[in-house]
């Protein structure tokens, strides 16, 4: 159904967003080594 699309995309959307929070946090940390 349309109700089970939008929870599932918003599950993913979810799921980007805490991605794109660690790929920062990494990004942080590397560049405080050089």
């Amino acid at each position: 159904s349309e109700m089970e699309q939008q929870v599932e995309i918003l599950q993913l959307e979810n799921g980007l967003a805490r991605a794109r929070q660690r790929l920062g946090e990494m990004r942080k940390i590397s560049y405080q080594e050089d």
